[in-house]
């Protein structure tokens, strides 16, 4: 009798040993995931044309009136 209470608590150990490594090992693959991803957007990023644009102090001339009809 024991024995089998024994046994039942090495298989219960067994299946908490194999969910921990489970969980672990999921948590690794989605850190890792997360690191490649942000690199991979960081480079694609610093690729992409730079666009500047410079506006002068003036505002530009106003459009002229419509032209009075007789």
């Amino acid at each position: 009798m024991a024995f089998d209470t024994i046994a039942a608590r090495n298989r219960d150990a067994g299946r908490w040993r194999k969910a921990l490594a489970l969980s672990l090992s999921l948590h690794v693959a989605v850190v890792v995931y997360a690191v490649t991803a942000t690199r991979v957007r960081r480079e694609e990023r610093s690729t992409a044309p730079v666009v500047v644009m410079v506006m002068s102090g003036e505002a530009p001339p106003m459009p002229l009136p419509p032209p009075a009809q007789l």
